[in-house]
């Protein structure tokens, strides 16, 4: 059986992430990819989390170049069409309850929601001005949810 055709998903807002979230928790969908939406919802929840428990800091040198590719990404608009392996400890966890995935998500977005400074410190990557952060997790989120499509 051929896997489902990924739908264009763009989030101007953390509220439309949530709320696309909620539309595949509330229904069914068909998986396009490997993970499942409580392995989503995990993965982008410990991917929101700062300062990172899961993540070590990048070394400088990597870190400046991959905050220049988040700089360009970000005003873009696109995420990279290339893969890009989690490390270890974002891997989502296997079998997690969707109640359990969605509550650390929706704790994770509310937070960065209400964050209000300029600058989002702790981040894997070093200090990223706030309005990068949150497009860059808006589309990793795009990225990933469209890899469920609601039936």
């Amino acid at each position: 059986m051929a896997k489902p055709a990924r739908p264009d998903l763009i989030f101007l807002s953390i509220d439309d992430l949530l709320a696309d979230a909620e539309r595949l928790r509330c229904g069914s969908y068909e998986k396009a990819g490997q993970w499942d939406l409580p392995m989503i919802l995990d993965h982008l929840g410990k991917a929101m989390e700062v300062p990172s428990p899961v993540q070590k800091p990048v070394p400088w040198p990597v870190s400046v170049i991959a905050r220049a590719f988040i700089r360009r990404m970000t005003r873009r608009g696109i995420y990279p069409s290339f893969k890009i392996r989690a490390p270890k400890a974002m891997q989502p966890t296997p079998n997690i309850p969707l109640e359990t995935a969605d509550a650390a998500f929706r704790a994770a977005a509310g937070k960065m929601k209400s964050f209000t400074g300029p600058t989002v410190e702790g981040t894997p990557f070093g200090p990223l001005p706030r309005e990068d952060f949150v497009k860059l997790h808006l589309l990793h989120g795009a990225h990933h949810l469209s890899f469920l499509r609601a039936v």
